[in-house]
């Protein structure tokens, strides 16, 4: 690669040696400056997957702009979380992540934007910097892409990239002083349920992809009702998280039916059955919400044992009832 190529699409993570970039990332932070003479500019967090890039973006530097744009402002529609098309070069690692300048930057329309994560590798624009324990994120992003159903990895894909979602299912607790009530809780949980149902016996695989995503996303509600310290949102205070799990994953379930009905279906029963807030009949058709419902008590008693403040110990137990039973029948 030459000092002036551009590499398409670079991962945030793997920039060592590159001196140019473009591609699609998450906008995750934004700071205003003034310079010396008194003009705006500002560094950009951008994140996907792999890693972060901090870029200096001064619109007095730049040759061209929107026509909505003012030659001193950011572009029209910059947002956190949103998803942003980038040129810049690459200056240098600094702080475990890179930096760099803007050439060229364009918020991408919300309309716009799953016909070009359609394009993009899955999960790949998921924020690693708003990813408390970025070891699950890893995992989160091997496990979906290794699945075998390309529509029900184009579906995660569909959900967790969303940008109203992105940033809450990386980052909230599981639950205020329950299970998994720490930052990244909701995501460990999720990735618990999903490993146990990988695992489970007596499933074909479709079966058991079906149950694998329908534990990751079970919650995805949470992601609207509780925010950073697990505690309700406004709207988690009138609404339940089971019921926006639906909503959340409303456009994706269309087009789900449009390629696959019999997984929409079995997603929708599952998540209809879950808990007695949702329960739509008083037994379920489908054995998997069983087995659903099993991964999400295991993983949230797997939890609790954690903090338990003395190990438990079964054969102590065992010698204990031996005893016992002896004292009582001589």
């Amino acid at each position: 690669m030459t000092h002036t190529s551009i590499l398409e699409q670079a991962e945030l993570g793997k920039l060592y040696g590159l001196h140019r970039i473009k591609g699609y990332y998450r906008l995750t932070g934004l700071l205003a400056h003034l310079d010396s003479y008194g003009r705006p500019w500002w560094q950009i967090r951008l994140s996907d997957c792999t890693g972060t890039l901090v870029v200096e973006y001064r619109p007095s530097e730049l040759s061209s702009f929107s026509a909505n744009d003012a030659p001193a402002a950011l572009p029209w529609g910059i947002r956190h979380g949103g998803l942003v098309q980038l040129e810049a070069k690459v200056a240098q690692q600094d702080a475990g992540y890179f930096t760099g300048r803007v050439v060229w930057l364009q918020p991408v329309l919300e309309v716009r934007v799953q016909p070009i994560l359609a394009r993009l590798p899955f999960l790949s624009t998921l924020p690693r910097s708003h990813c408390p324990r970025t070891e699950l994120l890893d995992r989160l992003v091997h496990q979906v892409r290794t699945l075998k159903s390309d529509c029900l990895k184009r579906f995660v894909s569909m959900v967790l990239e969303q940008s109203h979602v992105v940033v809450g299912f990386l980052s909230v607790p599981a639950s205020y002083r329950h299970h998994h009530a720490y930052a990244g809780g909701l995501l460990a949980h999720s990735l618990e349920m999903m490993a146990t149902l990988a695992v489970l016996p007596a499933l074909n695989e479709q079966e058991r992809e079906v149950a694998m995503v329908a534990g990751l996303l079970h919650d995805l509600g949470k992601a609207w009702t509780l925010n950073a310290e697990g505690e309700p949102t406004d709207l988690g205070y009138l609404v339940a998280h089971e019921h926006l799990t639906l909503e959340l994953c409303g456009p994706a379930l269309v087009w789900l039916d449009e390629h696959a009905p019999e997984l929409a279906l079995a997603l929708r029963h599952i998540w209809c059955n879950l808990t007695p807030s949702t329960r739509f009949n008083a037994q379920p058709v489908l054995p998997l919400v069983h087995a659903v419902r099993m991964a999400d008590q295991l993983s949230a008693d797997l939890d609790h044992k954690r903090y338990w403040p003395k190990r438990f110990n079964l054969t102590t137990v065992a010698n204990a009832d031996v005893e016992v039973f002896g004292a009582l029948h001589g």
